[in-house]
C-alpha cells in the first residue's frame, strides 16, 4: 500500500530540459530556472546528451561552442539549487545513443550501424564505456538523489546475440538493468527508468519484482486523455477487435494490417490486464495502477513538447488533456509526482522542435494540476480568455481555424501583458510563421491546380508569379525578425538548423513552383 496522503512528502513536479536541440545562451539560464521555480517546478530532469563536459576517453560534442564547461555546469547546478530546484541528470544507457554511436570511433558499439541508436550489449567494451559516461555524469551531480538511466526505445535490442540465446528481449534487458543499478548504487543514487521496453516486451513471470525497492519507474504516454481509452500499451499498442471494427465501420476505413488486438494476447497476460480493461476500453494510464499494485514508486511522464509538434507550434489542447490525464493517474495512486517531458528533437538526427518559450502554458497546467498555485505567467490576461486563445491556436494548428483573427487578438493583448512579454512575442512570431507557411503552401497548390488544365492565360500566370514572389519576400522579412528575436536567448548550430526547418521546405517548394509558373506563362503566351 502507498502511504496515507497526509504523510507524503510534497509531490515531485518536474520539467524535462532536453539539451539535444536548440541551445540556450548561458546568460538566460538563471532567468529560465527562476521562472521554472516561480511556476512551481521543484525538479529539472536534464538530458545533456553531447552538451555534458565529458572528459577523455569520452569525446562526443557535435557543437563544442555550445557545450557546458566544468565551470558553467557547476554554475548551472548551483543556480538551480538556489532556486529550490533539484537537478536530476538523465544519461541514456541503452537506446537513443545516436549522439555517441554516430561517430566512427564508437560505431562498433552500435547494435545496428545502419540505425546507430541501440547499444551492443554483447560487447563488454560498450557496456564499460556507458558506465564511464555514467560515472562522470553522476560525479558532476553530488547533491542529486537520482540518476535517470533512460532505457527507452531500444528498438534494435531484439537483434542482439544475447537475445537470440535467451529467446526473449526482457531477460537481457533486466540483466543489463541490474548491472547498471549495481553501478549507480555505489554512488548512493536511486535509478529512474522509462518503462516502454517493459510494456512492449511484457512477461507475467518477468524478473521486474526484484527491482521494487531499487528503482523508480517513469511510464510515458503522450496520447492519453480522459478516463478510458480504446488503445492500451501491452506487447505493443493494443485495441479490442470489436472496437476496431466499429471504428472501421464508422469511418469507412480499413483495419491496418499491423493492428494488434487485445484478444490475441496470451491468456496469462489477459488476466493481468483484466482489472484495467472493460467494455473494449483500457483504463487510461492503466500501467500506473499496475506498477503501483506491484509496489513500485512511479513518476509519470506527460507531454509538454513532442516530436510530432514540429518546429512551429504545439497543440495546446492535446498537451493540456494529456497532462490532466496524467495528474489524475498520479493522484489516484498517490504516487511520487509528474514530469512534463519536453523533447527538443525526436532523436539526435531529427530536426529541432520549437523552443522552450512555447512550453510555458503546459508547464503551468502541470504545476496547477499537481497542487501548486503559481502566479499568472502572462499577468494581465485573465485565465479564461487565455485558455480560449490557446484552444483557438490548437485549432489553427490542426487546420480547423483561421490564423489572422488569432494574430489580431495576440497583438491587441500585448499592451496588457505585464510579465514575460518576450515569450508572448515568441508565440506571436510562431503563429505568424504558421500563417505564412499555409499561405506559401496555397500558392504552390494553386499553381499545380491550374497547371493541370493548361488553360490559364498569361496574365493569370503572372498573378500566380507575383503571389509566389510576395511569399518569398515575406519569408525573408519574417526569418530576419525571428532570427533577431530568438538569437537573444538561443544560439549554435542547432539554432541554424531550426531556422532552416522553419522556412527551408517552403522556400524550396516556392522556388520550384515559381519556375513552373514562369514556364507555364511562356507556354500560355505561345498558345495565345
Amino acid at each position: 500500500m502507498r502511504p496515507d496522503k497526509t504523510t507524503m512528502t510534497p509531490p515531485i513536479i518536474a520539467y524535462h530540459l532536453d539539451l539535444k536541440g536548440v541551445q540556450i545562451r548561458s546568460n538566460h539560464i538563471p532567468q529560465l530556472l527562476a521562472d521554472l521555480a516561480g511556476q512551481g517546478i521543484n525538479k529539472v530532469l536534464v538530458e545533456y546528451e553531447d552538451t555534458f563536459p565529458f572528459t577523455p576517453p569520452v569525446r562526443v560534442a557535435w557543437d563544442p561552442k555550445t557545450a557546458f564547461t566544468t565551470a558553467s555546469l557547476t554554475a548551472f547546478i548551483t543556480e538551480a539549487n538556489q532556486c529550490g530546484i533539484e537537478i536530476i541528470p538523465l544519461q541514456q544507457c541503452l537506446g537513443h545513443l545516436e549522439y555517441l554511436l554516430r561517430w566512427k570511433c564508437y560505431a562498433g558499439f552500435a547494435q545496428n550501424q545502419e540505425y546507430p541508436s541501440t547499444l551492443r550489449l554483447d560487447k563488454p567494451k560498450a557496456r564499460a564505456f556507458i558506465r564511464e559516461m555514467l560515472r562522470q555524469v553522476i560525479e558532476a551531480h553530488p547533491d542529486s538523489r537520482f540518476i535517470h538511466l533512460g532505457m527507452d526505445e531500444a528498438r534494435h535490442l531484439n537483434e542482439s546475440s544475447l537475445v537470440r540465446k535467451r529467446g526473449a528481449v526482457l531477460p537481457v534487458f533486466m540483466e543489463y538493468l541490474e548491472e547498471l543499478c549495481d553501478w549507480v548504487e555505489k554512488f548512493g543514487k536511486t535509478p529512474i527508468i522509462f518503462t516502454d521496453m517493459i510494456e512492449n516486451h511484457f512477461q507475467v513471470d518477468n524478473p521486474l519484482a526484484r527491482f521494487k525497492d531499487r528503482i523508480i519507474l517513469m511510464p510515458w504516454d503522450y496520447t492519453a486523455r480522459g478516463e478510458w481509452m480504446q488503445q492500451g500499451q501491452i506487447l505493443g499498442p493494443r485495441i479490442g477487435r470489436k472496437t476496431a471494427l466499429e471504428a472501421q465501420n464508422g469511418h469507412g476505413g480499413m483495419i491496418h494490417q499491423d493492428t494488434k488486438f487485445v484478444e490475441d494476447l496470451p491468456q496469462d497476460i489477459r488476466r493481468v490486464i483484466k482489472p484495467y480493461y472493460r467494455n473494449g476500453r483500457f483504463k487510461t494510464l492503466w500501467q500506473v495502477d499496475y506498477f503501483t499494485k506491484l509496489g513500485f514508486r512511479v513518476i509519470g511522464a506527460a507531454a509538454g513538447r513532442v516530436s510530432a509538434d514540429g518546429a512551429v507550434l504545439p497543440s495546446f489542447r492535446k498537451r493540456f488533456e494529456n497532462i490532466e490525464a496524467w495528474s489524475q493517474a498520479i493522484h489516484r495512486n498517490r504516487q511520487m509526482g509528474l514530469c512534463v517531458t519536453s523533447w527538443a528533437r525526436g532523436n539526435s538526427f531529427s530536426p529541432p522542435n520549437f523552443n522552450i518559450d512555447l512550453c510555458w502554458p503546459s508547464i503551468t497546467s502541470c504545476t496547477q494540476l499537481m497542487g501548486a498555485r503559481p502566479p499568472q505567467f502572462w499577468s494581465g490576461i485573465p485565465d479564461k480568455p487565455l485558455e480560449k486563445l490557446l484552444w483557438s491556436i490548437s485549432q489553427f494548428r490542426e487546420g480547423s481555424a483561421p490564423g489572422k483573427p488569432i494574430l489580431e487578438i495576440i497583438r491587441r493583448w500585448l499592451p496588457r501583458i505585464k510579465t514575460h512579454r518576450y515569450e508572448w512575442q515568441s508565440l506571436t512570431l510562431m503563429v505568424m510563421t504558421l500563417e505564412l507557411q499555409r499561405k506559401c503552401a496555397f500558392a504552390c497548390e494553386e499553381s499545380v491546380w491550374f497547371g493541370a488544365s493548361r488553360r490559364l492565360p498569361p496574365l493569370q500566370w503572372q498573378r500566380l508569379i507575383q503571389d509566389h514572389e510576395r511569399c518569398e519576400k515575406e519569408i525573408i522579412t519574417l526569418r530576419r525578425r525571428i532570427q533577431t528575436h530568438f538569437s537573444k536567448r538561443y544560439h549554435g548550430k542547432a539554432f541554424q538548423d531550426w531556422l532552416c526547418y522553419l522556412f527551408g521546405p517552403a522556400e524550396n517548394r516556392l522556388r520550384d513552383s515559381l519556375t513552373f509558373c514562369r514556364t507555364q506563362r511562356k507556354k500560355s503566351a505561345l498558345l495565345n
